[in-house]
């Protein structure tokens, strides 16, 4: 090669141009401070072999120096390389049988507050086996959320998705409503769901179902990072948990071959929860710090020994014990890390615009209230698993504004029934008093809300008078 200090030159100043632009991206705030860094080590580390080069490419130790390092790290790039491109085939080829869940596995759960079955489908999503493809001639609308969104705690018929097509189809309305809810997921997953779903599916809708305040915590990582779900730093389960953080990020599709499986992840078809929490239970008050242990210790009797039993979900105590403020961290819409979440939850909801533009799908954001701002009994009792709440909460809309600036910023509709829950929660209980999640008269609330938003959305695309579809 005549001039390799040059190329060399070239290709650093690409891969630079490259990563700034990467790193000004909208959506790219979720990433790592480290990895940041690293990218720019890595660029700086490229310019100094290039300048070697070109200062000192009359000697033989220097130039086999540098071809030596080119070596290592072309090796590594491509090994990389490799691996991405098999995670790659491998999403495609999964998107091919499935959409969310492992089709066709159910599981069966029982706890002290519901007791109900989830039947996944052959399209991998909560619904019943014999589902249709979906056809021209309906409404087609996809629910993208989470664990709210899934139904959690509910019996299918319970569900609110199942429930708003009920609704819509006793009006008249040739609808089919997807429920694309998946526990344990939050705003970084839902454009991948829509992504993939969107081409099986066609929808005519989109509903991004965001949960008032934990869905804009967790696009916060540099503040919440090494500190939710987290074992105590150094700890070996603490450099495991980093570990497959960053194999997940990097290799999606692979890190879900290798330790998920049927639904939720776990490969037994029949899950029993009761006995999975309570290992977790026991792992994760291993692994809490001695101030931790001392906070959990001075929890309510009665939460610590659901806890042990397995009777409540442990990482929603751990939230408790770990981060009692977790549902005030927001409240400031002006904080860095506010700010911070606000852009990436703009990011991902423009990247989900783009994707429902090219399906030619229409678009919303709904917000999904949290019990912590809506109900005072609710509260009552989350205090006993170590969370700091008061009626503030039970007040303010600044969660509820901050989603709505975010998808306003992204150019989408944005609803809430906030104030309409605050209101029910007055005088009956619209949530399950430990888990949270929706109990069956929250979950007919958001459906007979979301049944008037989706009406006042289809126009004339679904006709009435017909349950078969359009005219």
């Amino acid at each position: 090669m005549k001039y390799p200090s040059t190329i060399l030159l070239l290709i650093t100043l690409t891969l630079t141009v490259i990563g700034l632009l990467m790193m000004n991206a909208g959506g790219v705030e979720t990433l790592s401070p480290r990895i940041k860094w690293a990218a720019l080590a890595f660029e700086l580390y490229l310019s100094l072999l290039a300048i070697l080069l070109l200062l000192f490419r009359q000697r033989r130790s220097v130039r086999n120096f540098i071809i030596n390092q080119c070596v290592l790290l072309g090796s590594v790039l491509l090994v990389a390389l490799t691996l991405k491109a098999a995670d790659f085939m491998l999403g495609k080829f999964r998107r091919n049988w499935d959409l969310i869940f492992l089709p066709n596995t159910s599981a069966h759960y029982v706890t002290p507050e519901f007791d109900y079955a989830a039947a996944i489908n052959r399209f991998g999503l909560r619904g019943p086996k014999d589902m249709e493809t979906p056809s021209a001639e309906t409404f087609n609308v996809l629910m993208v959320g989470d664990s709210f969104t899934f139904g959690w705690g509910l019996a299918y018929q319970d569900t609110w998705p199942v429930r708003v097509e009920e609704r819509l189809r006793a009006e008249g309305l040739g609808v089919r409503v997807f429920n694309l809810g998946k526990p344990g997921s939050s705003p970084l997953q839902y454009g991948q769901v829509v992504e993939v779903a969107s081409r099986l599916l066609k929808p005519d809708l989109v509903v991004i179902n965001i949960l008032q305040g934990d869905d804009l915590f967790q696009l916060a990582p540099s503040r919440i990072e090494g500190v939710v779900h987290q074992a105590p730093r150094g700890s070996t389960a603490y450099k495991w948990q980093r570990l497959r953080e960053r194999f997940r990020q990097f290799l999606p599709n692979l890190h879900g071959m290798l330790f998920g499986g049927g639904i939720f992840g776990n490969p037994a078809i029949e899950a029993d929860i009761a006995s999975d929490w309570v290992k977790q239970a026991r792992s994760i008050y291993q692994d809490l710090s001695p101030a931790q242990q001392e906070r959990f210790a001075a929890l309510d009797d009665t939460i610590r020994t659901m806890y042990f039993q397995g009777q409540l979900n442990p990482k929603l105590v751990l939230d408790g014990v770990i981060t009692p403020g977790r549902f005030f961290y927001h409240e400031n819409l002006d904080a860095p890390p506010t700010q911070a979440a606000l852009r990436a939850l703009q990011g991902q909801l423009r990247k989900i615009r783009e994707t429902a533009r090219q399906a030619r799908s229409d678009l919303l954001v709904s917000l999904v209230p949290y019990t912590p701002y809506v109900s005072q009994a609710s509260q009552r009792t989350w205090k006993g698993m170590g969370y700091e709440l008061d009626d503030q909460l039970l007040q303010s809309h600044s969660s509820e504004t901050a989603v709505r600036e975010a998808a306003q910023a992204a150019g989408l509709d944005f609803y809430s029934p906030l104030e309409e829950f605050r209101q029910a929660a007055i005088g009956s209980s619209l949530y399950y008093e430990y888990d949270g999640h929706f109990n069956p008269a929250g979950a007919e609330l958001y459906a007979r809300y979301m049944t008037s938003l989706i009406q006042s959305r289809i126009g004339a695309a679904a006709a009435p008078k017909s349950s078969s579809g359009r005219p």
